[in-house]
């Protein structure tokens, strides 16, 4: 899935407007772009206040969707924070657009 595709699946517009980042993901013009708008000095605090609460209410395919999203913007250390160090042990039971939007942040991580 190219970035394009990405941000504009539903499960992608849905996470980022739970967030109130809807601005930044539509802005965004790819991945390093994206990561640079949401992790930009002054955005960090707000990326990750904004990170923690959507958390706390979003549905469990959502939710392996934030981590492959902080994984993919260098924030691997708040994912592995909200799950206890155990980020991936949900994605067997992620399917159809809330996997490709995974798969796509995957695909980013070396």
């Amino acid at each position: 899935m190219d970035f394009v595709t990405f941000k504009s699946c539903q499960p992608v517009l849905r996470a980022f407007r739970g967030m109130k980042l809807s601005a930044a993901l539509e802005e965004a013009q790819g991945w390093d772009h994206l990561r640079r708008l949401l992790t930009y000095e002054e955005n960090d605090t707000k990326y990750v206040v904004a990170v923690r609460h959507y958390h706390d209410i979003c549905s469990s395919g959502e939710r392996v969707l934030l981590h492959a999203v902080l994984y993919a913007t260098d924030f691997a250390w708040l994912a592995d924070e909200l799950d206890d160090g155990h980020t991936w042990r949900r994605f067997a039971y992620v399917s159809g657009a809330h996997r490709d939007a995974v798969i796509a942040c995957l695909r980013l991580i070396d």
